[in-house]
């Protein structure tokens, strides 16, 4: 007898706190409602460092902070908390989102978060994350939020990295 058990589509989404994540996060969570699936939010934190050396900010604790972050970005959510995984870790986002990606069918990240250079189209969490990632990745610019096509109307054709390269 064969297993007939079907297994919801995990949905991935890089969490920020930033306004272009929580379009991410909406967009995400909306293709897991759409498609019947879980939506995983993952947010990687990284200690506060000074040329190199780790920053102590008296009363300052990151991984809460990323908590905190974590909880505001979740409420904004309407799924089923059996469909809802919260994910903290510490660590490099890029590497983080990519190692997670394994277990995703999709990740979906904002094009920039809180990164210095302002003019980028493309920040280097998502510029890591498309070329690195063991799925399909969607990238939701800012020019794109208002006008993202709803993923139900959408046909999404995904190369594998590799194949796009050559």
């Amino acid at each position: 007898m064969t297993d007939t058990a079907i297994t919801r589509p995990l949905v991935l989404v890089g969490v920020d706190g930033s306004d272009e994540g929580a379009k991410a996060v909406a967009w995400a969570a909306d293709y897991a409602t759409r498609t019947g699936g879980t939506l995983e939010m993952l947010m990687a934190w990284q200690g506060l460092t000074s040329y190199g050396y780790p920053l102590a900010i008296p009363g300052f604790d990151p991984g809460a902070a990323a908590r905190s972050m974590m909880e505001k970005a979740a409420a904004e959510v309407s799924l089923p908390r059996e469909r809802l995984r919260m994910t903290v870790v510490a660590g490099s986002p890029a590497q983080q989102l990519v190692a997670a990606s394994r277990r995703a069918n999709l990740l979906v990240v904002g094009s920039r978060g809180h990164g210095g250079l302002i003019g980028l189209l493309l920040g280097s969490v998502g510029a890591h994350s498309v070329h690195h990632a063991h799925c399909p990745v969607v990238v939701i610019r800012p020019a794109d939020v208002d006008r993202v096509p709803e993923p139900s109307k959408t046909k999404v054709d995904a190369l594998d990295s590799e194949e796009s390269n050559r």
